[in-house]
């Protein structure tokens, strides 16, 4: 379309119409480029943190898991990978980016994903730096101090001492906590959560979730507190939280705040159990 004969039958280009044909060229290859690699996802453009030719180069699982499933790559880096620590594009290292900042570990704490959040909405702008090396005291900083275990904290350890060391007594003071629903987010991250219940006796179904997540790590138990949605009697949906156990490799939920609310049973219950509530929209914080 874009060419014409010249006196000898031999096909020659316009100067003007090479010039379309060749940016018409640069927007087709464009175009196929964010369709083999899409980087929106629930309306947020995850640019910024997110490369799928990098993330899937970087994984041999999500290689394996996914192929050449882009839209599946996407969808498990917002869900899991970011809560995993994963780097997904050379520019940025959630790692590094949380030791730079004094105040982001303020503000967020162990809240990894508002950590790549902070940094598409803000820390690019900015012009803050997300790459490098972790110093080897920073990577030290990472693990629990006093021989307690990741993701636990010396007041879940009092408490335990309390309770007595055991998962069901560590649910049970959990569900005991005087209710507010103040926090109906993850922001805050955790441990802030966390040192809420323990600090006040007091808190929501994020804050009963943190603490219980605390003390079954404490235990010794793979556990993740969980962050999604679940019916409410007036309708539609609303936050909650809760936390994920896996013993002997099946996943259990346990939810202080359901025994709370409506006095039945929220220990080592699965999903979509009678009884339960029908939890959506999900994913693990930690």
């Amino acid at each position: 379309m874009c060419k014409e004969k010249n006196s000898a039958g031999a096909r020659l280009l316009k100067p003007g119409l090479a010039i379309v044909c060749a940016l018409l060229l640069v927007c087709f290859h464009k175009t196929q480029a964010r369709a083999a690699g899409p980087t929106v996802y629930g309306g947020v453009d995850y640019a910024a943190v997110y490369d799928y030719d990098y993330y899937i180069s970087q994984y041999a699982d999500l290689r394996a898991a996914f192929g050449n499933d882009a839209n599946a790559a996407l969808r498990h880096f917002v869900v899991h990978g970011m809560n995993e620590h994963r780097q997904a594009i050379a520019t940025f290292n959630v790692d590094v980016y949380k030791n730079n900042y004094d105040d982001l570990r303020a503000a967020f704490g162990d809240n990894i994903r508002s950590y790549y959040l902070h940094y598409i909405n803000h820390g690019l702008g900015e012009n803050r730096k997300a790459t490098g090396s972790l110093p080897a005291s920073a990577q030290q900083n990472q693990q629990a101090p006093q021989g307690i275990p990741a993701g636990s904290s010396q007041q879940a350890r009092d408490r335990l001492a309390q309770t007595g060391r055991d998962l069901q007594a560590a649910y049970n003071w959990a569900s005991s906590l005087t209710w507010t629903g103040d926090i109906k987010s993850p922001d805050i991250g955790t441990r802030a959560m966390a040192n809420i219940g323990f600090t006040t006796g007091t808190g929501g179904c994020y804050v009963m979730a943190a603490c219980f997540y605390e003390m079954a790590r404490d235990l010794g138990y793979e556990a993740h507190q969980m962050t999604g949605v679940v019916p409410l009697r007036t309708g539609g949906v609303g936050p909650h939280s809760w936390v994920e156990v896996v013993i002997n490799g099946t996943t259990y939920i346990v939810d202080p705040d359901f025994h709370y609310e409506t006095g039945r049973n929220g220990y080592l219950i699965q999903y979509g159990q009678s009884g339960t509530w029908r939890y959506q929209d999900y994913r693990r914080m930690n």
